[in-house]
């Protein structure tokens, strides 16, 4: 660990080996003639730099472990997560390497990171150097005084396996809340959280990036909205953020198709805002309990889908629509129905220039089939 925070000429040498998988091998031979026994941590550092890219913004003086790096949160989340906690006292209690721990320091008043591990707060100090000051200590003992906590608890086992039940977590929400009574509590957790577990209550935020639901953070005392108990925040590169609650209006008709087809963002879906999303932008579901949208006018910068034929599906009509459409290529989004995409492809066997997406839905207890034009809706600018 001494070693790889001052190993510049080492790393930077590794960092110009290609390391594909057609001159692995002869890489790590190369690492090992110019380095001996230190190319292997010194290979693993340059390697877990290259996937940290999408992790932190300048992962070449970074140091990481591969469970750490998995774990960490991308940086436009933790920036987004930090706001809250801006111009506070702030204790990141399971602070790992510091990504969550630098995003914390550069707004807060001051920061303390702490974490069990001891090579994971080495890495820290390194990573985040004087803006915080980072201790060992366990999370559910306290070490800090008034300060708002943030906590992100371990999710996989020693086999990598992912743990759902927050019992389960290291260390568990119920533990959590009973170490911090009455703290400013944020706990980061996977998307997947059955949400009716939690040990307390509060605001919970769904949070998007590029299309990919990424985690869930749990907020309670005045680090939470108040009136608000779902959230869904949609970040994408070069877009403006947005976000929705349960605070907001939820009228919502059901009707049959309209000239659009909307997917609302993941995060959306599972905040359960399906319904507060459509009544903002004037759209309607098809069926109460599936999360495809249809309306006249699409929200705006997303892409949405231009019906262009709709009725019941079965396998054998949507073959004869599609040959003649002369569809070669085609996107598959199921909703609803028992359908793998991935199985149905060949077997309607694609032929033609032309390409389309299809939206394979149940209404009510119908199956049924729309197929349509993929749009980015920035582009409806440009028509008449």
């Amino acid at each position: 660990m001494a070693y790889l925070r001052t190993a510049t000429d080492a790393l930077a040498a590794v960092d110009a080996l290609p390391l594909t998988g057609a001159s692995y091998l002869a890489d790590v031979a190369k690492a090992r003639e110019l380095l001996g026994d230190r190319a292997g941590a010194v290979l693993e550092t340059v390697l877990l730099r290259r996937k940290a890219v999408s992790k932190v913004d300048d992962p070449a003086r970074w140091l990481f472990t591969g469970s750490a790096l998995q774990q960490a949160t991308p940086a436009p989340v933790a920036r987004l997560r930090a706001r809250r906690f801006a111009g506070r006292a702030v204790h990141d209690v399971t602070c790992s390497v510091g990504v969550d721990l630098a995003a914390l320091a550069a707004v807060a008043d001051r920061c303390v990171g702490s974490d069990l591990d001891p090579v994971r707060l080495a890495m820290a100090r390194h990573n985040v150097g004087p803006a915080a000051a980072v201790v060992r200590a366990d999370a559910l003992r306290p070490v800090t005084r008034g300060a708002a906590v943030f906590a992100d608890p371990g999710r996989r086992d020693a086999a990598g396996r992912r743990r759902w039940r927050p019992a389960d977590f290291l260390p568990p929400l119920d533990a959590l809340a009973q170490a911090w009574p009455g703290a400013d509590l944020a706990v980061k957790c996977a998307p997947g959280l059955d949400f009716a577990e939690l040990p307390w209550s509060g605001e919970v935020e769904l949070v998007s990036l590029d299309g990919h639901v990424r985690e869930a953070c749990l907020w309670t005392g005045s680090l939470a909205t108040e009136g608000v108990r779902r959230r869904a925040t949609v970040l994408r590169a070069g877009r403006p953020e947005w976000t929705v609650t349960d605070a907001e209006p939820d009228e919502c008709p059901v009707r049959e198709v309209g000239e659009w087809l909307v997917d609302p963002d993941g995060a959306v879906v599972r905040a359960g805002l399906v319904r507060q999303y459509a009544a903002r932008h004037g759209l309607w579901q098809l069926d109460e309990r599936i999360a495809y949208l249809s309306g006249d006018v699409p929200p705006p910068g997303i892409r949405a889908f231009r019906v262009t034929e709709d009725g019941h599906y079965s396998e054998k009509s949507l073959r004869r629509r599609l040959h003649e459409r002369g569809i070669g290529r085609l996107e598959i989004l199921v909703r609803g129905l028992d359908i793998d995409p991935n199985a149905l492809r060949p077997r309607l066997k694609l032929k033609g220039p032309h390409e389309a997406t299809v939206v394979l839905t149940r209404v009510g207890r119908s199956p049924m089939a729309y197929l349509c034009e993929s749009v980015l809706v920035s582009e409806l600018a440009n028509e008449p």
